[in-house]
């Protein structure tokens, strides 16, 4: 049946019965053609409503062509065997009227059967060697033998892709009866290809933008050129919710997939003859559907607005393995980190401060995600420029995303209320500015007793830190991070900042204290804050000592009072 509406649909869409487009404007016609070996009766060949009494087939395109342009450039190539060309079909039949017509023309030999994959890519390197960008072909396949004609399309039809050319595909249909030969325009079947490449972008990428435009541009021909009592009603309606899908599904917006989907699987629910028309008008589209139906509901929660509950995190964890699936490995990424957060947020009875940034950020220390994952996502996010180092293996960063979608929710819950409790439980590690007064840095180790400190601060600065580890007590591990140029030394601030990051790699609450060094070295431990956030519990501090300047100087160690800033 669908072949047959092909057929009508063609036979209406074409202006004649060719449907030859002879186009203004310069352009490179090229016709390829080929000849065999047997008996060619002369017979009238009918060509849009022209007539032409010929033997060869091409022989009546070219005059065709040279009759409604004639200034228009006009290339033929005939593709012969050895045994055509020495055949009077080419010596006495067609040589003859190519120099009378004065046509450029040109003889390539090609093997008598492609039988093989070495003598089909030598038949694309002919038809290669003879194309360029933005040609008009038309491929003549009225006097091909055997297997030819078909490879030929194929080939032609690559090429279409590849060079960017447009190609019409005629076939001179011979009416032995009446002694006629009818043009008949072929090139409907390139179409077959496009529905072959919308096909894989779905299977292979899950985008179906593809096969809705195909399915609008059929529509629009129906409603165009058919001849049909009976026209599709709904059709039309799946171009913009697959459009719309598939770009929500690439730019990664969770509540543009969530009302797209919905959309366009509700306008199935409501059109029960939408099925009917696909079948009938689209028959490509058919056997597709129920594979692109579900695949979309496993991404669909049912619900017509954003809910977060276990109905959404569980399709959270689908869409995952459909980026994974579909080997978008960065988008996997990104939905994993917040899929995380989605559970802690649902368990903990916040569901609705799911859109509230600041609340999301807080809690997402308590994720515990690998290192690895969290250096992908941020390598990824930035496209590379924020890393010097290479991205973490593909496959690597593939099997934790893996065994997270495998992990049930429950257990997820439990890895980050263990991460809360280690974090609350844990001691503070301070990172403190020191200039050349002792005051400040002292409240701070006698207020937050951390295990860890590191001291940024110059060389001056690091010969009375000694005197302040004594007066505190302090019995933790210490590192300096010593600063050449307190004052102007801008150069060394990346430099600082991966130093004290790197000491701060296996510690979860951090307190910054940004009083006591010059303005520079206090930048410098901003810069460390904003770095280390990532998993951690970070505090930014200020010691106050309200005394005067005069009974500071006398007794510098003395607690002051500390404002925590954040």
């Amino acid at each position: 049946m669908w072949y047959t509406f092909l057929n009508r649909l063609h036979e209406d869409h074409a202006p004649r019965a060719c449907g030859l487009h002879v186009r203004g404007g310069m352009v490179m016609r090229k016709i390829l053609t080929f000849l065999g070996t047997g008996r060619y009766e002369e017979s009238t060949i009918h060509i849009d409503e022209l007539e032409f009494r010929e033997r060869v087939f091409p022989l009546a395109l070219i005059r065709y062509y040279k009759m409604q342009k004639p200034d228009e450039e006009l290339s033929v190539f005939f593709f012969l065997t050895s045994e055509a060309r020495d055949n009077k079909n080419w010596v006495e039949y067609t040589l003859p009227s190519l120099e009378a017509e004065q046509v450029r023309y040109e003889a390539l030999e090609i093997p008598k059967d492609i039988e093989t994959l070495d003598k089909t890519l030598g038949l694309i390197k002919e038809m290669i060697g003879v194309l360029s960008e933005g040609d008009e072909v038309v491929l003549d396949v009225t006097h091909c033998f055997r297997d030819i004609p078909l490879t030929a399309s194929v080939v032609a039809l690559y090429l279409k892709e590849v060079l960017d050319v447009k190609i019409t595909i005629l076939y001179g249909k011979f009416d032995s009866v009446k002694n006629e030969t009818h043009c008949t325009d072929l090139t409907f079947v390139t179409q077959l290809v496009e529905w072959i490449y919308a096909a894989r972008v779905f299977k292979e990428y899950g985008y179906s933008n593809e096969l809705g435009a195909l399915a609008d541009q059929r529509n629009r021909r129906i409603y165009k050129t058919a001849n049909l009592s009976k026209k599709p009603k709904y059709l039309a309606s799946m171009r913009l919710p697959l459009q719309y899908l598939t770009d929500a599904l690439r730019l990664g917006s969770i509540r543009s997939i969530r009302e797209s989907v919905r959309r366009f699987l509700v306008t199935f629910e409501k059109e029960s003859t939408l099925n009917q028309e696909i079948h009938e008008y689209v028959p490509e589209l058919e056997l597709l559907m129920p594979s692109i139906i579900q695949r979309y509901k496993m991404v669909d929660t049912g619900a017509s607005s954003f809910v977060l509950d276990e109905r959404e995190i569980a399709t959270e964890r689908e869409l995952m393995k459909f980026y994974l699936d579909t080997r978008d490995i960065g988008m996997a990424l990104r939905l994993a980190r917040e899929y995380m957060i989605n559970i802690l947020l649902y368990k903990e009875g916040l569901a609705n401060f799911v859109f509230d940034r600041d609340k999301r950020e807080e809690i997402s220390r308590f994720l515990g995600e690998t290192d690895s994952l969290r250096k992908a996502r941020n390598h990824i996010a930035h496209f590379g420029f924020n890393d010097s180092n290479n991205l973490t293996d593909v496959n690597t960063i593939e099997q934790h995303l893996r065994k997270l979608i495998d992990t049930d929710i429950d257990e997820l819950y439990n890895e980050m209320m263990k991460n809360k409790q280690d974090l609350e439980a844990s001691s503070y590690a301070v990172v403190s500015s020191l200039g050349l007064t002792e005051g400040a840095l002292y409240t701070i180790l006698n207020h937050y007793n951390p295990n860890l400190l590191i001291v940024v601060t110059s060389k001056e600065g690091a010969k009375i830190l000694p005197n302040i580890l004594e007066k505190t007590q302090f019995k933790g591990e210490c590192h300096v991070v010593n600063v050449q140029d307190p004052y102007t030394g801008k150069e060394e601030i990346a430099r600082v900042s991966k130093e004290v990051t790197g000491y701060l790699e296996n510690t979860r609450k951090v307190v910054i204290n940004l009083t006591g060094g010059t303005t520079l070295l206090n930048y410098m431990l901003l810069k460390v804050g904003d770095e280390a956030r990532h998993g951690k519990t970070i505090k930014t501090v200020l010691a106050v000592d309200k005394r005067s300047y005069e009974e500071q100087k006398v007794n510098p160690y003395a607690d002051g009072e500390v404002v925590e800033l954040d």
